[in-house]
Formats: structure tokens, C-alpha cells, sequence
């Protein structure tokens, strides 16, 4: 019988598969809040599940900002854009905001290449995110941001389904 790795948070009991055999692997981008309300939060985006990235203050963006508290971010500032070769290259690209988009300090005036560890800046004085891609092999990034610990242990699948119902896939 095969046998599924499962995350299981310490705090709630809920399950997530964090890989099942012959699951492919999943490349996803992390967007690390910097500065700004939400500081030191984690935003993980499926690349599979995104042709890009926007981001502003607009209800429709993807990586979506307060509407009162950040604003000097448009309502629609910025987008990632990535390839789908491997390795993926990323994009970033200003919008024509009222503020500017800055990559590692500097104003950018058109699409520019995004490398691991860059910091992109909505805005003069706006929230710094860093940039960061992965492609989820290790359990500690895996889909959920969980802010308690979490353990992995091993069981059949037949066995883990008995025994947790609200199982995600």
C-alpha cells in the first residue's frame, strides 16, 4: 500500500497532503512582506495556477494591499510575469503607477528581470516585498503559511482517511 506525507498543524488537527508519490512538483513564487501592515507575512503563489502576478490595491489584483493603509500603491501598481521554460526567468514590470515601482532600491521604467532575494518596492515609502522562488520539494514551504509548528509523519493513505475526514487534497 502506498504511503502519503501529510503536514498536520499542532493547533487545529487540520491535514494537508504535502506530497503523495508521483505527485509532480509544484514551482511557486513566495512574496515576503518587508515593511508595511503586513510585515513579516508570506504570500505563496502556484505558478500553475497564474499566467502572472498583479499587484496593487484593486479587489481583482492577485497580491492585493490595503486600501487606506498603503496608499501610496495604485490600484493596480505592478505585475510578475514568468516563463514557462526551466528554470522559469521573472519579470517584474510597473504599470504606469503615480508612484513608481522600485527593484532593489532603483526605479524601474519598464519590464525588468526578478532574481531570488531581489526587493521590489510599490511606490516611494510603500511595502517592500522580497522575491523568492521555490519549487516545493521541501515540507517546511509547503501550500499553507502556518504560523504554529507542524509535524510529518507517515501512514497509509487508507489508514490517514479513516482517520481524518476533513482531509484536503
Amino acid at each position: 500500500m502506498p504511503l502519503v506525507r501529510v503536514r498536520r498543524a499542532m493547533n487545529d488537527g487540520r491535514v494537508k497532503l504535502s506530497d503523495a508519490p508521483g505527485s509532480p512538483t509544484m514551482h511557486r513564487i513566495r512574496l515576503t512582506y518587508m515593511t508595511g501592515p503586513r510585515a513579516g507575512q508570506t504570500e505563496i503563489h502556484a505558478l500553475t495556477r497564474h499566467a502572472s502576478l498583479s499587484l496593487g490595491r484593486d479587489p481583482g489584483c492577485d497580491v492585493r494591499f490595503h486600501p487606506t493603509e498603503d496608499t501610496v500603491v495604485s490600484r493596480n501598481h505592478a505585475m510578475i510575469e514568468w516563463t514557462l521554460e526551466q528554470p522559469p526567468l521573472f519579470r517584474v514590470s510597473d504599470l504606469l503607477s503615480s508612484n513608481g515601482t522600485f527593484l532593489n532600491g532603483r526605479r524601474i521604467g519598464r519590464s525588468v528581470l526578478l532574481r531570488a532575494g531581489d526587493r521590489v518596492q510599490l511606490g516611494s515609502g510603500g511595502p517592500v516585498l522580497e522575491f523568492s522562488f521555490d519549487e516545493g520539494d521541501d515540507p517546511r514551504t509547503s501550500g499553507e503559511q502556518r504560523a504554529v509548528p507542524s509535524v510529518t509523519q507517515e501512514m497509509d493513505a487508507t489508514t490517514l482517511r479513516a482517520r481524518l475526514p476533513n482531509l484536503e487534497d
